[in-house]
């Protein structure tokens, strides 16, 4: 984070006066040299622990592409023992017109200068490329999300570990097709282990209080409805609680039903059973679940999960006919009829509290929300496959509210949270985008 810091502070500077300082393969080409006079290009980058290598960006770069240098220079830099600052300029400073010829720039992503925009108009509609142009080396993708894998294969591929130096053909061109943002869900982007990504929360309704209970809490959908638990609280300290739920029409976002009152406790969290046509409701009161019926929004009946404990989470895979909950500080893949398949440990992070729990055929994933006392303030989510094997953690940008669960609506993955505002409360209902991703 430090270094972080220091990067933008540098780059602030550089901006205000002097310059100072993954995607699903397709189709790849790499160009050799068709030289007869220069067979190849050496250039020393590194030397005696100093970087003898200028980077170059867009002086309207985004914020993910100053993020992915920031993470190539560091790279380098602890790769090879670098002790001083590795110079960035802005391309409004350093244009081609006053370019030195001979020294080493590493020109990074969509810039003003002329080699960026060859490389990119070879690389075509989607991908990344890497093309070098005597002591120049263009390294620039179509979308900003890709930049971290041509810097990757960069450093990976075309730099000695040794010498430090790039020893490469002087018109040297590789290019790899990506296939676009746009046509990739965040499912497949998982399915890659090393990427990890950020999503972006974009509020589309609240549900708002009603007869007191304001505290948001599970939800679930049918496709057609949303349903969602509202809590009041009655005694905290004795347990004693009060939930009703909001039945929702997901095409013009109306409230067609309200239940009475009922005791489902916390009622921390719902789940719809496609096979059956019922919402299943986490009392988080000993192992009871209580079966509500969607079209009254009534109970139909209790049961306590034989495993014991108090889960506080459940979701339904209608793909395979099986759940997920976790209980006895363990994740549980149950079948239909609620016995154990598999249960693994836990995988905790401290510094986040656990809420509810969501999956597909393919991914388990468990929204866990700030904790002040641990200094938190954002909400992420920890992603696990059906092995348990876990794979990271996503956060989510742009909310201060309380992330409580996850749904999924015709493929797009949408967030639920505890409204946090003291004028406000309810539960807010947010579709989770693609903001950021690493490799």
């Amino acid at each position: 984070m430090k270094n972080r810091l220091m990067f933008f502070l540098l780059l602030l500077a550089l901006l205000l006066s002097v310059a100072g300082c993954g995607g699903r393969k397709n189709e790849e080409n790499t160009i050799p040299s068709n030289s007869d006079t220069e067979a190849t290009a050496q250039l020393e980058l590194v030397s005696d622990k100093t970087a003898h290598f200028t980077v170059v960006l867009s002086k309207d770069a985004s914020d993910l592409t100053v993020d992915s240098i920031c993470n190539f220079t560091d790279k380098i830099k602890s790769s090879y023992a670098i002790k001083s600052p590795i110079s960035v300029v802005h391309d409004g400073k350093a244009t081609d017109e006053n370019a030195d010829a001979e020294a080493i720039e590493l020109i990074v992503g969509k810039t003003s200068r002329k080699i960026s925009g060859e490389l990119l108009e070879t690389v075509g509609e989607s991908g990344w490329g890497i093309k070098v142009s005597g002591s120049k080396v263009a390294i620039a993708a179509t979308d900003d999300a890709f930049l971290p894998s041509a810097l990757y294969w960069f450093t990976d591929n075309l730099v000695d570990r040794k010498t430090v130096r790039l020893s490469i053909d002087a018109d040297f061109i590789k290019t790899e097709k990506v296939t676009p943002m746009s046509e990739r869900s965040y499912s497949e982007i998982l399915a890659q282990r090393s990427i990890a990504i950020a999503f972006e929360s974009d509020k589309l309704y609240t549900a708002t209080p009603y007869d007191g209970h304001n505290a948001g809490q599970g939800a679930c959908t049918d496709g057609e409805y949303l349903y969602v638990s509202l809590l009041k609280i009655l005694n905290y300290d004795a347990g004693e609680f009060d939930v009703v739920i909001k039945k929702i029409r997901l095409s013009d976002m109306q409230v067609v039903g309200v239940s009475q009152s009922l005791s489902l406790d916390h009622c921390n969290d719902l789940c719809y059973n496609a096979d059956t046509g019922e919402i299943i409701a986490v009392n988080m009161n000993g192992a009871i679940f209580t079966v509500i019926d969607p079209e009254t929004l009534t109970v139909k009946r209790s049961f306590e999960l034989t495993q014991g404990g108090s889960p506080y989470c459940l979701d339904y895979d209608a793909e395979n006919d099986r759940y997920v909950t976790i209980t006895n500080g363990q994740i549980y893949n149950l079948d239909s009829s609620f016995k154990t398949v598999a249960r693994t440990e836990r995988y905790m992070n401290s510094s986040y509290t656990a809420q509810g729990i969501h999956c597909d055929s393919e991914y388990i994933y468990m929204p866990m929300s700030m904790k002040e006392s641990a200094g938190t303030e954002d909400n992420v989510i920890l992603v696990f496959d059906w092995e348990f094997n876990y794979l990271g953690e996503i956060n989510i940008a742009s909310t201060t509210d309380e992330l409580q669960t996850l749904f999924t609506l015709d493929g797009e993955l949408y967030a639920v949270y505890n409204n946090k505002n003291p004028s406000g409360g309810g539960a807010v209902i947010s579709k989770l985008t693609l903001h950021q991703i690493y490799k």
